[in-house]
């Protein structure tokens, strides 16, 4: 019985940890972000790093659902300290998969939009 417990509590453990998704750019907030068909938020959010190996796939959406960007992205296993304890129960392994830390999309500006760092300065002369 205190095998079962403390294998339940290392895998309470092993799966702590999150992956941060951001967007960027000009008029971030209007963009959506939706991973695997959910809404999830609009400039950030986040996932569960660790557990069992699996595949998301990340969208993020103008407000009339025209997908600017797309990105499959899947856990990967990691060999760190957990893995030495995990030897001693090896179906524990299977929590040893993570995602990245951090995807960032950046959204470049709309077509019109003009900054004032893209005209050239003029001169006081003119």
């Amino acid at each position: 019985m205190r095998v079962i417990l403390f294998s339940f509590l290392l895998l309470i453990l092993s799966s702590c940890g999150t992956t941060n998704i951001y967007v960027d750019g000009p008029q971030k907030s209007q963009y959506r972000i939706y991973v695997d068909g959910k809404e999830k938020g609009t400039t950030h959010t986040t996932l569960v790093k660790r557990g069992f190996p699996q595949k998301a796939l990340i969208q993020v959406k103008t407000p009339n659902d025209k997908v600017l960007f797309t990105e499959t992205i899947k856990r990967r296993f990691v060999f760190n300290l957990w893995t030495v304890v995990d030897l001693l129960y090896p179906y524990l392994l299977i929590t040893n998969f993570e995602y990245h830390r951090e995807y960032r999309f950046i959204v470049p500006p709309a077509e019109g939009l003009k900054s004032s760092w893209d005209e050239s300065p003029k001169s006081a002369w003119d």
